[in-house]
């Protein structure tokens, strides 16, 4: 997926699975986060879940749905820690999570970063 939102190009350079950003701050997991909550208002196939959303009460499985998303960024998973193992999983089988957790998460994943400079955000597999 490649998209510019607001002057920043934005890539998802790998394909399908459930991937786990490095446990790093700073290095725009969360704008990501933001940027796909703003496209999926607009229509995208994209979405993000945040802590905040948990607070509220919305169930992680609301954006695991693969008949409406194709890439999902999960923010700050730890602070939600085991909410919805079985719904990424299956997920992941035909689309794309993208996970920011700052410790092992409870599910299989690859490892996946991010490059973020100048009016540039892309994912990439590690």
């Amino acid at each position: 997926m490649t998209t510019t939102f607001n002057g920043m190009h934005v890539s998802v350079e790998i394909g399908q699975g459930v991937y786990v950003f490095f446990p790093e701050s700073g290095t725009g997991k969360s704008y990501l986060a933001w940027i796909f909550n703003i496209l999926c208002a607009g229509g995208d196939r994209v979405a993000s879940y945040t802590y905040a959303d948990f607070v509220r009460g919305f169930p992680v499985e609301t954006v695991l749905d693969n008949a409406k998303y194709d890439i999902v960024v999960l923010d700050r998973y730890d602070m939600y820690y085991g909410a919805g193992i079985e719904s990424i999983v299956r997920f992941g089988k035909e689309g794309t999570v993208l996970v920011d957790c700052k410790q092992k998460p409870p599910f299989p994943c690859k490892v996946c970063s991010t490059v973020y400079y100048d009016d540039v955000l892309k994912v990439i597999k590690v």
